[in-house]
């Protein structure tokens, strides 16, 4: 965390929330969303071109770090550094909102000064399929418990502790293919001016590379028309 910015915004240290992080895919690791979106340092250059990047890390203007204490969790288990017993991976976004809740008690437990620390949930692509799950199984978690308070011990017994879950962000969110298809994405795209008006693309890939082209990602050019879409929304 930023030690700086959050004496500003948090005079009170429990006051600090806690946003747990995770990524999409399924199956992607959410090191992508600390080392080239929120995390404090970012790999430079890595979202203008695999090409340009140079493996090096420099600060994120833009780190969650600045708002909060940021968790990254890979998961469900078996994606990128998460593991987990018994042996058998998850098979659905219900078996990931378990998972998930077994996590964040096992967390408190190694670190309880944290228990009493609202949380915030959040994820980005098919994280709009694990984001609701988590929430979810977090409730039906705190409602098994029958509403306690936190007691402070971490989670060493009795049933684990209540997650204060406060809010959840989920970013360009995967959540219903049958009403996000090519065609709201792409009315989408015209309403944002993410692609010239005068073009239909009729598929997922066409509508990526045309707004690739128009804003100029691959090749560096119109970088003031991104720079003054992306400023206003």
């Amino acid at each position: 965390m930023d030690l700086e910015a959050m004496a500003d915004l948090y005079p009170d240290p429990k006051d600090v929330p806690l946003i747990i992080w995770t990524n999409g895919g399924p199956g992607c690791s959410a090191m992508e969303g600390a080392t080239t979106e929120s995390g404090p340092l970012v790999l430079f250059r890595i979202k203008e071109s695999y090409q340009l990047a140079t493996g090096q890390l420099s600060d994120n203007p833009f780190g969650w770090n600045k708002q909060g204490h940021v968790l990254y969790v890979d998961q469900p288990r078996y994606v990128g550094n998460s593991f987990g017993t018994p042996g058998t991976a998850s098979r659905s976004s219900v078996d990931a909102g378990k998972d998930i809740v077994s996590f964040i008690q096992g967390w408190y437990g190694l670190f309880p000064e944290y228990v009493s620390n609202r949380v915030v949930i959040a994820g980005e692509s098919y994280g709009g399929h694990y984001i609701p799950a988590w929430a979810n199984a977090i409730l039906d978690h705190n409602e098994g418990l029958g509403n306690q308070g936190p007691d402070g011990g971490g989670g060493g017994g009795g049933g684990g502790v209540p997650i204060p879950l406060r809010g959840i962000e989920i970013g360009n969110g995967c959540v219903n293919d049958t009403v996000q298809d090519t065609a709201k994405f792409v009315e989408f795209q015209h309403s944002a001016n993410l692609i010239p008006a005068d073009q239909d693309p009729s598929s997922q890939s066409a509508a990526n590379a045309l707004m690739t082209d128009y804003l100029g990602y691959a090749n560096l050019r119109h970088t003031r028309k991104a720079s003054r879409i992306f400023k206003g929304r």
